[in-house]
């Protein structure tokens, strides 16, 4: 239990255990525990995606955010599912979403704009090489980028990242 939060794991192996713990029949395990940890991958199959998306909390999280970029043409079938998983989350009406990536931009641009464009549709189509101030600004409100360096020290204590040695 992390932050005094008693979250549910839903998986192949505990979703038919939660459902049966459900009060009534017909309630969705999505609507019925408050607080939810599942892989996307579970998630994105037909049998789950569209409960989840009818039921979908109020706040989701994505970790490993870039496994959910739109693939264009060299990328997977599951990496297609997540991206249309993820973008119909993304665009439900007042949905709280936040995707978390270690590294957002792997070189593939388009990949990175189509996060960018879960956040906010006006991004997708972003010239990341003639970004203006106004743009960079509206970006700024909704994008964060930590880098090792600026929390090597957190709250007035060594970090314990371990120090790269150049060879």
């Amino acid at each position: 239990m992390k932050f005094q939060i008693q979250a549910r794991v839903v998986r192949t192996s505990t979703i038919a255990r939660l459902e049966r713990e459900l009060p009534r029949q017909g309630l969705s395990p999505y609507r019925h525990y408050p607080h939810l940890v599942a892989s996307i991958d579970f998630i994105k199959t037909e049998r789950h995606k569209h409960d989840f998306l009818v039921n979908c909390p109020d706040l989701v999280i994505v970790d490993e955010a870039h496994s959910a970029t739109q693939p264009g043409g060299r990328g997977s079938k599951e990496q297609q599912q997540r991206h249309e998983l993820v973008s119909a989350i993304a665009n439900r009406p007042g949905q709280h979403l936040l995707l978390l990536a270690a590294t957002p931009h792997s070189g593939i641009e388009e990949g990175f704009l189509s996060l960018l464009g879960m956040v906010d549709s006006r991004f997708e189509r972003l010239n990341l090489e003639a970004i203006t101030e106004g743009q960079r600004a509206n970006l700024a409100k909704c994008f964060v980028q930590r880098r090792r360096a600026d929390v090597e020290r957190w709250m007035g204590a060594e970090t314990r990242f371990p120090k790269r040695e150049k060879v």
